[in-house]
């Protein structure tokens, strides 16, 4: 633990200082290709550990206005990687469209020479895989960030959680699930956070006391549908959003969540330039009064007094002051002998 400094700004008790809810990007698919290793280990930069993986992102982002409608994101996991050099497995989580509910897939060695197949495929799933091997995957997943490099919080709350969840469900009958450690995927201020599938579900601030409640999101049969659209009864506290929705459909759902950024500033606006010619609160104001005499005389208020807007670049100066009133007190004096 000495690795992390501070322990405190880093635990799960640390203080929770931003708004939770709305805070999960539109997206469709979710593609996690299978790292093994220790995110913990893991370079800041992941492309740099798996060509693969920066050879997704590359072909991803040259081809991204092909996908304005079906947004993918992209990430690693420690599920175990493909034995084969020059080949990856592929695990896809897709949202419910076109009247389907939502799915859970593997691709199994995908090469370098089939990406451009495979994110063809994505865009309209075929029953017929083609050259690819797809089996669906059986049981439900959380992927929890452990990705220390690009964030302690992540890399002291992530592989903890993991650790507590995986012993959690081992002790309940009724749970069958895949507990996987990932890299960033968004949000290191809200970790510990996790992301429970097929219903796509974002957590964040999640803490030990936490697992008793997402533990029946990682139950057997666990329907994948949009339906309810929002958290589960209880959980709003935790919840960041959903694969499917967008940010607006988020906020509706969290609405003292949207009151909260609202009131903090922290709505990630970006900062404009307050740069005001000189003159223009004045011009506000005249424009007030203008109107004011647009409208009819019945109906005119009294216009206060424009308050002084532009102060005054000069300051006196109490020497000349000085000078000024000793000057004006003999010029005073002379005029009052001669009288």
């Amino acid at each position: 633990e000495d690795d992390f400094g501070d322990i405190e700004d880093v635990s799960f008790d640390r203080p929770c200082t931003a708004a939770l809810g709305a805070s999960v990007p539109f997206y469709m698919i979710h593609v996690a290709l299978c790292g093994g290793g220790n995110p913990v280990e893991w370079a800041k930069k992941v492309e740099k550990l798996y060509p693969f993986f920066a050879a997704l992102k590359n072909y991803y982002k040259e081809h991204e206005s092909e996908f304005v409608d079906l947004p993918i994101r992209l990430m690693v996991c420690n599920a175990p990687e493909n034995p084969s050099d020059d080949h990856c497995d592929l695990l896809v989580f897709g949202a419910p469209r076109n009247g389907k509910d939502a799915y859970m897939s593997i691709f199994r060695g995908i090469g370098f020479d089939d990406i451009g197949e495979f994110f063809e495929y994505l865009k309209s799933p075929q029953e017929d895989a083609g050259v690819f091997s797809i089996a669906p995957l059986t049981k439900p997943h959380i992927f929890i960030c452990s990705h220390q490099a690009k964030d302690a919080r992540c890399g002291y709350c992530g592989p903890r959680l993991a650790a507590m969840l995986k012993d959690a469900i081992s002790k309940v009958s009724s749970v069958d699930a895949e507990v996987y450690e990932t890299s960033h995927y968004g949000g290191h201020k809200f970790a510990a956070n996790a992301i429970t599938y097929p219903a796509g579900h974002w957590w964040g601030y999640v803490k030990p006391r936490d697992i008793s409640r997402l533990l029946p999101m990682l139950s057997r049969g666990m329907p994948g549908s949009l339906d309810p659209v929002g958290p589960p009864t209880g959980m709003l506290d935790i919840w960041r959003g959903r694969m499917g929705t967008t940010i607006e459909e988020q906020a509706l759902l969290t609405p003292h969540v949207a009151k909260m950024k609202d009131k903090s500033g922290k709505g990630k606006k970006k900062k404009k330039k307050q740069k005001q010619k000189k003159g223009e609160k004045i011009e506000k104001v005249d424009s007030v009064e203008t109107e004011a005499l647009r409208a009819p005389t019945s109906q005119v208020a009294p216009v206060a007094p424009a308050p002084a807007l532009i102060k005054p670049k000069w300051r006196l100066n109490p020497i000349l002051a000085i000078v000024f009133v000793a000057l004006l007190a003999q010029v005073l004096l002379y005029c009052y002998r001669k009288m």
